[in-house]
């Protein structure tokens, strides 16, 4: 078994979106080579109001699957399909936009609002396909216990469990893993995935043979060549995502909340937005 070192650190970076709304960008436009199938990671995570009240307004999504975690707090998503639901602590929204959807992301104000969305891409023979959101509660989402530490299985497998959406182009792995101070976590990866770590709680770890004390807080680290990965906790014990999925290694054409494989594409989009025919299926 080869596991994987630390290939490259993807800087974050503190930023605004939506109508404001304060997000620490852990990776976004500019790294989607490296990242490929992974667009973007944002994480949200404040105890002031004033930084995330105005929330994410009515704003359309071509051409990727958009998938909202939360740990604490609340997000009322209402979309173009009719569907209205509230995000809340532990549960996952996947939503595919495919053909095109819109929809509005308002957080309730709360003691702390805490959660990540990540933005998938579809390959190019997907990128039209119908819209659908599927949403997990907290206990529809495995957990499996690992020596030291326990491992919530988002998507993909782990463990002998399965994530709870079913049918995700691409078969993407998303694991939120917790470890106990000084525990390790080792599992598979297989050399033509690619495997990205956000490590959001706790203290110094490893990643290989590389600690992450060295390492800027809160970026993500892309892993090398390998088939597996192994990190260990610090001594506060780590909380972190792991990313796992096959590059689609297609053209990215990318402009706002719109992904798709030309310009031209694009920019059909945003015109079929301003006059009213951006949603193809209800």
């Amino acid at each position: 078994m080869a596991v994987r070192e630390l290939d490259r650190i993807l800087n974050a970076r503190t930023t605004r979106d939506g109508a404001g709304v304060t997000v620490h960008r852990v990776f976004g436009v500019g790294t989607e080579n490296l990242t490929d199938p992974f667009l973007l990671l944002d994480e949200v995570n404040s105890c002031i109001p004033e930084e995330y009240s105005a929330g994410f307004p009515l704003h359309p999504h071509r051409g990727i699957d958009i998938v909202t975690y939360m740990l604490s707090g609340f997000l009322r998503q209402v979309d173009s399909l009719g569907k209205a639901c509230m995000i809340g602590p532990g549960c996952l929204q996947w939503l595919t936009a495919g053909s095109g959807v819109i929809h509005e992301e308002m957080p309730l104000e709360s003691a702390v609002l805490r959660g990540f969305q990540i933005w998938i891409n579809l390959p190019r023979a997907g990128k039209m396909v119908d819209p659908l959101c599927r949403e997990a509660a907290p206990e529809e989402i495995p957990v499996v216990p690992i020596l030291g530490g326990k491992v919530r299985v988002l998507a993909g497998r782990f463990g002998g469990a399965s994530g709870p959406v079913i049918g995700v182009q691409g078969k993407p792995g998303l694991l939120d893993v917790e470890l106990d101070p000084g525990a390790v976590f080792l599992t598979d990866l297989p050399p033509e995935r690619t495997g990205i770590v956000h490590i959001f709680e706790g203290g110094p770890a490893e990643i290989g043979s590389v600690r992450t004390e060295e390492l800027p807080e809160s970026s993500a680290f892309l892993l090398g060549t390998g088939d597996s990965a192994r990190l260990r906790a610090g001594p506060r014990g780590a909380r972190f995502l792991l990313l796992s999925g096959t590059p689609l290694r297609e053209p990215i054409a990318w402009k706002g909340p719109v992904v798709m494989n030309e310009m031209s594409e694009v920019d059909l989009a945003y015109k079929e937005y301003g006059t009213g025919t951006f949603v193809k299926a209800l």
